[in-house]
């Protein structure tokens, strides 16, 4: 399968396919309605370009530490009590990781999107994504991503998925704060 990133779209072997994250954000936020509501436009601008960037360079050390460990220098900057609860957590849980940064692809409902990584958790197969947040809990949207992505690797992996799993990097609290999603919930969204 030929998979092409667009802006707002994949082409899949040359076949438009929504972008997960595009459709997920046709929703609104009301949290950042308000927000930007009361907070000047440079400033929406200035923050959301710095929080854009902590969270990718978060994002990457992460998987980093999960294909390889934590290491020496990621014990040194600002956000690192996040990143050694990540590396905690990944030892605890006897995390094992199977891919990440691959696509799922929805053939019957035409989307597609990238999960950050597909692991072992305590010897159960289970998604894994990674939100920078300066919340403490996971929204609505990112579990509506999650379940997304299980779903279309359903239709073409034979995987037997169980877990689902949001890792809040919590830059306010600076720790991690893990959840799960139980099996029975799934459906909602």
């Amino acid at each position: 399968m030929n998979i092409e990133s667009k802006k707002d779209h994949f082409l899949v072997d040359g076949e438009r396919y929504a972008k997960v994250t595009s459709v997920i954000d046709q929703f609104p936020d009301w949290g950042l309605v308000y927000w930007f509501k009361k907070t000047p436009y440079e400033e929406i601008q200035e923050i959301t370009k710095k929080a854009k960037a902590t969270g990718s360079d978060i994002h990457a050390m992460c998987e980093t530490i999960l294909k390889t460990g934590l290491t020496e220098q990621m014990k040194s900057i600002p956000y690192s009590p996040i990143l050694m609860g990540v590396d905690e957590w990944i030892k605890e849980n006897k995390v094992k990781l199977i891919e990440s940064e691959s696509y799922a692809v929805s053939t019957e409902h035409k989307y597609a999107g990238r999960f950050d990584a597909l692991v072992e958790v305590n010897g159960k197969i289970a998604l894994l994504d990674f939100k920078t947040s300066s919340g403490t809990k996971p929204y609505e949207n990112h579990w509506m991503q999650i379940c997304a992505y299980v779903y279309a690797l359903s239709e073409t992996e034979n995987l037997k998925i169980t877990e689902l799993w949001i890792l809040i990097l919590a830059k306010g609290e600076n720790k991690l704060l893990p959840y799960s999603l139980p099996r029975d919930q799934w459906d909602r969204y």
